[in-house]
Formats: structure tokens, C-alpha cells, sequence
């Protein structure tokens, strides 16, 4: 399974042992995550539980917290730093080794506070992230997390980027047009969950709505009262196609 640092670090550890076995340094401490090791595929699969349960203890705590998922092959881990507004992703080899540097993902121009995110393909190359829609007046060259000095502003609480696409053209879904999300409908989100099977994104929002983001239509299809309060996670239960919600 795997931890988040306060540093942005991320350790690799094994179910029955006392000290983590790989560690990820942050891309800001300038090193590279190749040299830091890796997780094998049984600890990846264990990884998303582990991960998802320290970012709810996180987010009772009122703490900035950090949140991580392993993509569905168990070759990809995505870090989401609620502090800085930072997502990481690393990438793994066959052999479990880091391959290459971190790879941080400019989602600054577009959310005014990023909380959640998650991974919509298989095989992790479509990162989702959700969170507060930045203001308008807040589209500006300079936002942190922001090095797009070209790239035409958008002001969202969900995208889904391509990693693999060039900067300016890796935010390929949001919902920040009216056609995407209906007039009325502003939000903070606070959890995401992909539904394989459906090519959807579930949202989960802090007024405890829950929301249906079509990846193939590029909107909000669907809509509905979860809670009275925050939607702190959310699941699909691939082999019954139905959702759950805490």
C-alpha cells in the first residue's frame, strides 16, 4: 500500500513489515523517481483501499491532507496534494521500478482548489480531477501549479486530462460550459469514483449531491441528493453496476 508525506513524498510499503520499502520524493525536491524504487501489482491492488481511507481521516481533520490512487493495472499511482493544488503521477515499469521523472499535471488555471481525483482509463493515461471552480477574474498567466502561459483558461470543478497529450491541448473534458453543466448548478467537489463499464464519472459534492459526468457526451447527465451533508467517497461496484456512497 501506499502513504503520503506532508513533504509531497510518497512511501511504498508492505502489508507484515515495519518500514516502507520504496520511497517517491516530491518533484519539487528535484530528484528522480527513478531512483526511488517501486510497487509490485499485488501491492498496488491493495494500495486504492489503503489510500482512500487515510483521505478520509485527512478530511475529518480539517487538514489540507493527500490523496492517492493506483490506476486499474496497478502501472500508474496519482498523488492529489489539497494544500498546493498539485496532482503527481507516477509511472511504474513491468519490474515495478519508477520509470522516468513525476509528472505534475498544471490543473491551476482551472480549479480554485483542488480536492479529489482519480484515474478514468485503464490503463492511467486519463486522469480526472475535481474540485472548486476558479472565478473568472482569477484566469491569469502566474496561478500556482499554472505553466500554460498560452493555454485558454478554464474555469471548472471537473476535468479529465490526457497525460500523454501536449500541455496545451491535455484538458480534453470539462464542465465549465453552460452546455456541460446547467445554469444553478454551482458546486465544490469532493470525491470522484470512474465507472468503467459506462464511461462515466461519478461526483460527489459537498452539499451532498451526487453527480454523473458523461466522459462521451462531456456533461452532466444525471443528478441527485446523496446526503444532507458532504459526499466524502464514492464507488461503483463494477460487477453490479451499482454505486455507493459514504
Amino acid at each position: 500500500f501506499a502513504a503520503g508525506c506532508e513533504d509531497g513524498s510518497v512511501q511504498i510499503w508492505q502489508f507484515g513489515q515495519r518500514h516502507a520499502f520504496r520511497h517517491l520524493p516530491s518533484p519539487e525536491a528535484g530528484s528522480s523517481a527513478g531512483a526511488s524504487g517501486g510497487a509490485s501489482g499485488e501491492t498496488a491492488a491493495a494500495a486504492m483501499t489503503a489510500a482512500t481511507s487515510s483521505a478520509s481521516e485527512a478530511s475529518k481533520a480539517s487538514k489540507p491532507g493527500r490523496q492517492l490512487a493506483w490506476s486499474p493495472a496497478g502501472n500508474r499511482l496519482l498523488s492529489v496534494s489539497r494544500s498546493s493544488s498539485e496532482v503527481t503521477i507516477w509511472a511504474f515499469s513491468e519490474g515495478g521500478e519508477p520509470s522516468g521523472r513525476a509528472q505534475v499535471l498544471p490543473t491551476g488555471a482551472a480549479h480554485a482548489k483542488l480536492v479529489c481525483g482519480t484515474f478514468a482509463s485503464t490503463s492511467g493515461a486519463v486522469v480526472a480531477t475535481g474540485g472548486l471552480r476558479a472565478e473568472a477574474e482569477g484566469m491569469a498567466p502566474g496561478l500556482p501549479g499554472s505553466s500554460l502561459k498560452s493555454w485558454p483558461y478554464t474555469a471548472a470543478g471537473i476535468c479529465v486530462w490526457d497525460t500523454l497529450a501536449p500541455p496545451s491541448s491535455a484538458l480534453v473534458a470539462h464542465d465549465g460550459s453552460a452546455d456541460a453543466t446547467p445554469a444553478g448548478m454551482p458546486a465544490e467537489y469532493s470525491c470522484l469514483a470512474w465507472a468503467s463499464g459506462h464511461e462515466r464519472l461519478l461526483c460527489g459534492t459537498k452539499a451532498g449531491e451526487l453527480r454523473v459526468f458523461d466522459l462521451r457526451q462531456r456533461r452532466v447527465s444525471q443528478r441527485f441528493e446523496a446526503h444532507k451533508d458532504a459526499v466524502r467517497h464514492c464507488f461503483v461496484l463494477e460487477s453490479t453496476g451499482r454505486l455507493v456512497t459514504l
